[in-house]
């Protein structure tokens, strides 16, 4: 009888040490069913957020200086895309690269950056034409522009109405509108614009001919 009770004894803390065992790894498997979920969440969080900057760049402005060039800015979200995509939790590193990106991005939306481009245009003549023109970037609203022969001066705006942008050049403005975007064109010139306006001219001449830019510094 002493050696079943003994038995008994044995097994009955046995049990019970199985039973609390048990307890644990089953509160351990659901912290950890809901840290998998926190994981899971994090992560289709981020991916929601670089897919809503991914297209946030691509529609958005085109005309761009060169630093800001649309293309690069794409690139380097879509590789940003690929890397959460691949990636099982949501690194820190992950997330700083995201920040840095977004902060890039705001930054540029409240930009008001002074550049040259060369746009199509129409002439005197009712052509299409490409120009040189001095650009004032307006954050992601369009760009003020006027050509350096001063025959063009306008705007780069998305004219759509749609949630789908379309962007274009507008120059159907009041003389008012015109004089204010010359104004503003005029107040963001940097040191050493004329330089610089001298050579994109001579660089034009040299492939196009004498075109009547030698006429363009006067209207400066």
């Amino acid at each position: 009888f002493e050696t079943l009770n003994n038995q008994f004894s044995i097994t009955e803390a046995r049990q019970r040490g199985l039973s609390a065992e048990v307890g644990r790894l089953t509160n351990q498997v659901g912290q950890l069913e809901d840290a998998d979920a926190r994981r899971a969440a994090t992560k289709e969080a981020l991916g929601h957020a670089v897919d809503r900057l991914y297209i946030q760049i691509k529609e958005g402005l085109p005309l761009t200086p060169e630093k800001y060039d649309r293309n690069a800015r794409i690139a380097a979200v879509e590789a940003l895309r690929d890397q959460v995509a691949g990636a099982k939790w949501v690194a820190p590193a992950l997330q700083e690269a995201y920040t840095t990106l977004y902060l890039k991005e705001l930054a540029i939306s409240q930009s008001q950056e002074y550049f040259y481009s060369k746009i199509p245009v129409i002439d005197a003549y009712g052509s299409r034409v490409t120009k040189w023109a001095e650009c004032v970037m307006n954050g992601n609203h369009g760009v003020s522009y006027r050509t350096f022969d001063g025959k063009n001066i306008g705007v780069f705006t998305n004219q759509g109405t749609g949630e789908d942008p379309s962007w274009g050049f507008m120059e159907d403005l009041s003389p008012a509108a015109r004089t204010e975007i010359e104004n503003k064109i005029v107040a963001s010139r940097v040191e050493g614009f004329e330089e610089k306006i001298q050579a994109l001219a001579e660089r034009q001449i040299a492939m196009e001919g004498e075109n009547g830019f030698q006429k363009a510094f006067s209207s400066l």
